[in-house]
């Protein structure tokens, strides 16, 4: 996984498939695929505000949906994304189903939340934004990095509601406690590196506190500096709130949490159509010999975790992507795309 901070150094989460929370968030919209009708209406809902749905008195969750159709597929990113993330995978999918991106707390359009950022409350989040929204199912629930635990929660919870699944180079239940065993240097500069990409939003919710003449300080401006000026323009109500991004970077607290609150020895999904994506590229920028030398080790301890993924469902299918990243909605979103077809087609089949 490759990751660029603030200023061009590789500093990322590199455990367990966490994308860097600076790279998710500073993805500019990219064009419109040619000749695709509608394209460009559908990528402007997936990179803007969609429909404000409340799930506590005067707590809002962003909800974008586009098309029509079932099964309602279900896009949920990874650390530190939103609905922007998805702008080369919707356009395609909504062309035939109905599909709706959501943003986390402390994300995209999203308030802020009382509670930190952990997954068993980003699911809880999540099923009341369905139920209020009126989504009932079936549900085709794509979730990438982090967002596969938030799924494979909901797809416990809610069985009946789900006819099948995409997990997107997905965290895996208990990874980062297998990922030191097998790699123990490169787990200890992986954290340091993460507590150096939350330092700018740290310098934010210090600036906003502290009552600045500008209420979108400097410090809070650089981190949507590579948003075009209209997204950033419509996210002034929610990044000049220091209540948002705490909520944000609560997010760096909870992982520990987050891994071991998916674990579940009991996780079956039956027949239900499952594919797994794997990326095969994995890159630490300026990672000293030591670390990079565990490198290794890592990607075989996340194939063998990824394909027990697989296992969950006598239908489940392990694919390796080998020429992509982490960010795999940016670096092959075809992948992603033909993936969830796949998953949509075996569910229709199934009558589901």
């Amino acid at each position: 996984m490759t990751a660029k901070g603030p200023r061009g150094v590789g500093l990322c989460a590199a455990l367990a498939a966490l994308a860097c929370a600076v790279a998710a968030r500073a993805q500019p919209p990219t064009p419109a695929p040619a000749g695709a009708a509608g394209a460009i209406a559908v990528m402007t809902r997936f990179a803007t505000k969609g429909e404000a749905v409340e799930v506590a008195p005067g707590r809002h969750i962003n909800l974008v949906c586009a098309g029509q159709g079932a099964p309602t597929v279900i896009l949920t990113t990874g650390a530190g994304g939103w609905s922007i993330n998805w702008v080369k995978v919707a356009p395609a999918l909504a062309q035939a189903n109905r599909v709706c991106s959501w943003d986390r707390p402390g994300n995209g359009f999203s308030d802020a939340s009382p509670h930190p950022l952990d997954v068993a409350d980003d699911e809880a989040d999540l099923d009341t934004v369905l139920k209020v929204a009126g989504i009932d199912g079936p549900l085709v629930l794509v979730g990438a990095s982090i967002g596969g635990l938030e799924s494979l929660l909901f797809a416990d919870r809610h069985r009946d509601r789900v006819a099948g699944m995409v997990l997107v180079d997905p965290s895996s239940p208990g990874a980062l406690d297998a990922d030191r065993r097998v790699a123990p240097k490169l787990a200890a500069w992986s954290r340091e590196g993460d507590r150096k990409v939350y330092i700018p939003y740290d310098a934010c919710i210090a600036a906003l506190e502290a009552g600045p003449k500008d209420p979108t300080p400097q410090a809070c401006a650089a981190l949507r500096a590579g948003l075009p000026p209209g997204i950033q323009a419509a996210l002034k109500p929610w990044t000049e709130d220091p209540a948002y991004w705490r909520t944000f970077r609560s997010e760096l607290d909870q992982r520990e949490r987050n891994f071991r609150q998916a674990i579940n020895p009991k996780r079956a999904y039956g027949d239900m159509p499952l594919v797994v994506l794997s990326a095969g590229r994995f890159a630490l920028p300026g990672a000293p010999p030591e670390v990079a030398a565990e490198i290794p080790a890592l990607m075989a301890q996340k194939v063998q975790a990824h394909r027990a993924l697989a296992r969950l469902s006598s239908r489940g299918a392990y694919v390796f992507v080998a020429d992509s990243g982490h960010v795999m909605m940016q670096d092959k979103p075809q992948a992603i795309v033909d993936a969830i077809k796949q998953v949509v087609d075996e569910a229709k089949v199934a009558g589901n």
